[in-house]
């Protein structure tokens, strides 16, 4: 099977799947995001959901989905715009709405989340940014943020966090979480995160 998928007038930065493999995530140097929803039928085509123009006010380097087991629906991005947004497709399926935002003080490059929900039921992201730094938040089921850890710099690339990954499990140690990072300047890096530091 393959598909076009149209709607994007600048270089695509980010795509990506849901946890169930049902919508399609998009963000792009134009500003814009689309959402596609994948009909698992016969020939798997995509419907588009939303072409969302202007969802940031500068480039969207990235975004993220939210665990499944948090909500199937809900998505975030991060931008040049020094925004964070949190997403979510309504319950008809036809279009989305900004449940909330936060404006970090320099602008965001990298965004991933966690793959389960931690402390009963929030969601874990970390956040790479311009200057190398990275920051670890909680968004609870009202989609507040939360930050629980800034990353020492000691630890850190000297240019700015170009891909950050979850793993989706410490294979030598449950009480931590394990980040992999990428960089301008060449580098990757593995951190391993205490689980008690999120609390």
């Amino acid at each position: 099977m393959k598909d076009t998928l149209s709607g994007h007038e600048l270089t695509i930065t980010r795509v990506r799947f849901s946890p169930n493999n049902k919508y399609l995530l998009s963000v792009s140097r134009d500003r814009q995001l689309s959402i596609w929803n994948r009909n698992f039928d016969e020939d798997e085509s995509f419907g588009l959901i939303k072409l969302q123009e202007k969802a940031h006010n500068r480039i969207i380097w990235d975004c993220c989905w939210f665990p499944i087991e948090i909500s199937e629906k809900v998505f975030i991005t991060g931008s040049r715009d020094k925004f964070i947004k949190v997403w979510k497709i309504n319950d008809e399926e036809d279009n989305i709405e900004l449940v909330n935002s936060i404006k970090l003080s320099t602008s965001i490059t990298s965004l991933d989340s966690y793959k389960s929900s931690i402390n009963g039921n929030e969601c874990l992201i970390s956040v790479g940014l311009e200057n190398g730094d990275i920051e670890i938040y909680t968004v609870d089921e009202k989609f507040e943020f939360k930050l629980k850890i800034k990353i020492d710099n000691s630890y850190l690339p000297n240019e700015k966090i170009s891909r950050l990954s979850f793993a989706t499990k410490n294979p030598v140690d449950g009480s931590k979480l394990v980040l992999a990072i990428g960089s301008t300047d060449f580098s990757v890096r593995i951190l391993s995160i205490n689980k008690s530091d999120l609390a």
